[in-house]
């Protein structure tokens, strides 16, 4: 892979996770707006949120304005934090029929470790190709 090929994915995932911020965001707003109206109903589930949607609209914030190692490390990590997030959901999807099961939760805690070892392989790759002086 080249490099500018690794610069142009890694630009394109920082930018859809700065859409995934953007549209949570827009859910919040729109939670707010059309939400019961007890103080505790809006809060909660707006400070569970809330750090979330800065998370990826800094990420893609720093892809377009300082790419840098740190904005590649970044980018891995919402890219594996997501895919983490999907393949759950995935594996409950398939066995939620059967809540005896207790596959899922095996599954579910090894994926933590294999999830972080997958962010670290693919940012060191990535550091090394993009930015070859630091690496």
């Amino acid at each position: 892979m080249k490099a500018k090929i690794a610069k142009i994915i890694v630009r394109v995932i920082g930018t859809l996770s700065a859409m995934v911020g953007l549209a949570m965001l827009c859910g919040l707003l729109v939670m707010v707006k059309n939400g019961p109206s007890g103080f505790t109903w809006i809060v909660i589930p707006i400070l569970g949120q809330l750090p979330f949607v800065v998370w990826f609209l800094y990420v893609g914030y720093l892809v377009w304005a300082s790419f840098s190692p740190f904005a590649v490390r970044l980018v891995c990590g919402t890219f594996c934090f997501i895919t983490f997030f999907f393949l759950f959901n995935f594996m409950g999807f398939i066995y939620r029929h059967d809540e005896d099961n207790p596959w899922v939760t095996f599954a579910f805690v090894g994926s933590i470790p294999v999830t972080w070892v997958v962010y670290r392989a693919i940012s060191k790759r990535l550091n090394r190709w993009l930015f070859p002086e630091f690496g």
